[in-house]
């Protein structure tokens, strides 16, 4: 097979090193030694240094006198504060097995030095070395980082880019692994995650009483043609087997592709947090055999899943484009076999060819609550958006998520083997199927918006039939922002104010917003703030939204009132408006905006309307800008009101800012 190595795709974790290159750049000019530009570097006592394109091997004491080869390296035991740094621009074949570890806030750090050779991360070659190129074995306090690995043997095998393993039994402390690239490592599509993944945290499962980690931290990484996993955390202890939970997990801001299986998988961790994550074109790369190793085989991948394990939160990451080509499950997102309170919530799945979220907790789980997520052409060819693959009739919190599907016939809620459990409610979540896919028949449906298909589940209690009005549907793009904008309500969305309050809700969205007395259906709550709030009020995020365009209107990057941003008018019929919440009934506001005529002649309109009175405005015509206000009364039971800037006729423009209603 062809094992070359790719060229990097274009969607990677921004480098962080600016002010190292720029210091560099300043030691260069001013003739000073060339430091250290690991971004660890202010703990370090004692400098290691490491060129593998150095003529000669020195002692590791000095730039001058650098290791050229790991087996130099690997022969040094080294201790806390120690600092081992690879020349840039460099390349190291084989394995890095570090001997020696550091202490609580003085860990080891492995990371790079600017060297004559060039800018390019320094690589690590394994070259299909077992079980990894850099190996962490029964190390605690290290840090490795701004490294490119690779692994890449003639033939498929059980290997890994990093792995940090324990089989002391006993716990292990501060891992950290971060800014680094990690990719052509050809282990086994379906083999055992540990062994087959980019970065792994690994524990020996073997062991009666197993050791565990404490303090993992693995973020900013780019993980690209990997077999198997992108990230694993955990132990291949059977299901349930054990007691031991790794602690202070955190795995944030990584961006990987062109993975054989799996993204993101947590196995025996208590509270790991997978942030702020992408995961893209999973289960595409066939780098390695498309099979199990001789001891292991699970063809059963999903993007990002937490298993045997008890409190996770799974937020604000993105999965698209998973490929699952294993025997079943491959969801985007999954709370997995014994897997208790999990929490998936503001995350961003779509185009995946299976469903937005499996329930796989069985038997053994319990709590597990999915919110404030959105799915965009999710189940292109199998399961459903919602499955419960595993049985044991769990029970689940799923509320207030948007799906929209913009074609086919996926099923909306699919239980694979069981019913979900006696009394599960989907509620308060915005269904718009503008296929033909049906629903399951195990779930109850509470308050939750029902747009395109006719098809309905039989148990919709509270159902809100209407358009959602969404600023964009089937408009969204890679990145959660782009999924923020589509998704978010426009006035008149039959969402708006129609939720049920839930239990232990957040208090905010998908985006942050803030989630008022009177909710909203779906992920999305744009138009509902704190009382009186008026949201995007001089339109600095460059965009409308949450602004409605009542005909003609747009956001420029001149003629503003303060900052960089105001709205223009057409020269006739033309203008914005939104609805602001949480305001009380019969009570005095006074609503103020912006406003400015092209020619110094033309009218253009501040007014407010629906807030249970006469609709009031009030017009300026000057060539400079003017500050209008309106003051206007609530009505009995009137909770909210439509403002607006509006221009009738003329021959200009004109421009609006700077709204507040107080």
């Amino acid at each position: 097979m062809d094992l070359q190595r790719r060229q990097q795709p274009a969607v990677v974790p921004v480098r962080r090193g600016i002010t190292r290159a720029f210091g560099v750049a300043v030691g260069l000019v001013l003739g000073l030694a060339v430091p250290p530009v690991t971004t660890a570097a202010a703990g370090v006592t004692t400098w290691w240094w490491v060129d593998c394109a150095s003529a000669g091997n020195g002692n590791g004491t000095a730039q001058s006198s650098p290791w050229n080869t790991l087996s130099s390296v690997n022969a040094h035991t080294f201790k806390a504060g120690d600092g081992l740094v690879f020349a840039t621009g460099t390349s190291c074949r084989g394995q890095l097995a570090l001997r020696g570890s550091g202490a609580s806030g003085n860990p080891i750090v492995i990371g790079q030095w600017r060297s004559g050779h060039g800018s390019g991360k320094p690589i690590l070659a394994g070259g299909g070395v077992t079980p990894a190129t850099v190996y962490l074995h029964d190390n605690e306090y290290v840090t490795v980082e701004d490294l490119e690995v690779t692994n890449s043997g003639a033939s498929a095998g059980d290997r890994a880019g990093i792995l940090a393993y324990n089989d002391t039994g006993s716990t292990l402390h501060g891992i950290t692994i971060t800014a680094n690239t990690v990719d052509n490592v050809n282990g086994y599509r379906w083999g055992y995650y540990g062994v087959n993944a980019g970065i792994a945290v690994d524990i020996d499962g073997g062991l009666a009483n197993p050791g565990v980690y404490s303090g993992v931290t693995i973020s900013d990484n780019a993980v690209w043609n990997v077999n198997r996993a992108g990230v694993w955390v955990g132990s291949l202890a059977e299901n349930g087997a054990i007691s031991a939970r790794s602690t202070g997990v955190t795995i944030s801001g990584n961006q990987m592709t062109d993975l054989g299986a799996d993204g993101i998988v947590t196995r025996y961790t208590s509270g790991a947090q997978i942030l702020n994550n992408v995961v893209y074109d999973a289960g595409s790369w066939s780098g390695g055999a498309n099979s199990g190793s001789p001891s292991y085989y699970n063809p059963y991948p999903d993007g990002i899943w937490p298993v045997n394990s008890d409190n996770p939160v799974v937020q604000g990451n993105e999965v698209f484009g998973f490929v699952s080509q294993g025997a079943g499950d491959g969801d985007a997102l999954d709370c997995d076999l014994h897997t208790t309170n999990c929490l998936m919530q503001d995350n961003y799945s779509h185009d995946n060819v299976d469903g937005l979220w499996m329930d796989c907790s069985g038997a053994g789980g319990r709590g597990e609550v999915f919110r404030y997520n959105i799915s965009q052409n999710d189940a292109t060819a199998r399961n459903g958006i919602f499955n419960n693959g595993c049985g044991g009739s769990p029970t689940p919190a799923v509320y207030n998520n948007t799906v929209y599907i913009g074609s086919g016939s996926p099923k909306i809620d699919s239980a694979n083997r069981a019913n979900w459990g006696s009394g599960t409610a989907f509620t308060d979540n915005i269904i718009d199927n503008q296929g033909n896919g049906g629903f399951g028949t195990s779930a109850r449906w509470d308050h939750t918006l029902f747009h395109g298909s006719g098809n309905r589940p039989a148990d919709n209690t509270n159902a809100v039939v209407g358009d959602p009005r969404f600023a964009h549907p089937n408009g969204a793009g890679n990145g959660r922002g782009t999924a923020a904008a589509a998704y978010a309500l426009s006035s008149g969305s039959a969402a708006i104010g129609t939720a049920v309050a839930i239990a232990g809700a957040p208090g905010r969205d998908f985006s942050g917003n803030s989630v008022c007395a009177s909710p909203d259906i779906g992920a999305m709550q744009n138009l509902c703030g704190p009382a009186g709030q008026v949201n995007n009020p001089g339109f600095e995020t460059g965009s409308l939204s949450p602004w409605t365009n009542l005909a003609g209107a747009g956001v420029v990057g001149d003629n503003a009132h303060t900052g960089s941003y105001a709205v223009r008018t057409g020269n006739v019929n033309s203008g914005v408006s939104q609805t602001v919440y949480g305001l009380a009934s019969n009570r005095t506001y006074t609503l103020t905006g912006w406003v400015k005529s092209s020619n110094g002649s033309d009218a253009v309109y501040v007014g407010v309307k629906n807030y249970g009175g006469t609709e009031t405005s009030i017009p300026a015509t000057s060539s400079t800008y003017t500050r209008i206000s309106v003051t206007f009364t609530t009505g009995s039971g009137s909770t909210s009101a439509t403002i607006y800037c509006w221009k009738n006729g003329g021959s200009a423009a004109s421009y609006c800012d700077d709204f507040s209603v107080s």
